[in-house]
């Protein structure tokens, strides 16, 4: 659990959105009006290339395997509960696909250890998802925010999704 004090800062917005405009201002001059042109039209070329639809032939050649033989992704969620003086932190009943219970203790494990904080102010589950593709989805009920901490949202979000992964 990481807790993060911030305050927005309208002057080095404005600072990152100027730097940003004179670095395309800049790239723009380098380019020149030519090599404006050619970027163009290499992006317009692989836009319609990308538009091109696929040929019914490709998509019925395409096996499509029985269900029942696909394989599941090992996957289990632990989730994190609120609790004024402890952290509680349990996988969550029949959540586990695929993992073994030595591996899901030995996580659940690792992630009390690696944990900074005593208390959790919210619920949150964790997923653990043996897989180099993952798709990382996050849902928090705001409703016992207040309006304007609703607006902290979105740096709540940026926050979490630059964490690195463990485990």
């Amino acid at each position: 659990m990481a807790v993060v004090f911030g305050k927005p800062s309208a002057v080095m917005s404005k600072e990152i959105s100027d730097g940003e405009k004179t670095r395309e201002e800049q790239q723009a001059v380098e380019l020149g009006k030519e090599g404006l042109e050619r970027l163009s039209n290499t992006l317009e070329k692989a836009m319609k290339e990308n538009e091109h639809p696929i040929p019914e032939s490709i998509l019925t050649s395409l096996p499509v395997p029985d269900i029942n033989r696909v394989p599941s992704i090992p996957l289990f969620t632990a989730r994190l509960s609120p609790s004024p003086n402890s952290l509680d932190l349990a996988v969550v009943p029949d959540s586990v696909k695929g993992v073994n219970t030595e591996e899901t203790d030995a996580i659940v494990s690792l992630l009390k250890k690696d944990s900074k904080s005593t208390a959790a102010p919210f619920p949150i589950d964790l997923t653990h998802i043996d897989s180099k593709f993952v798709l990382a989805a996050v849902g928090i009920d705001t409703t016992p925010l207040t309006k304007e901490q609703r607006l902290y949202m979105p740096i709540l979000e940026e926050i979490v999704s630059r964490e690195v992964s463990c485990c």
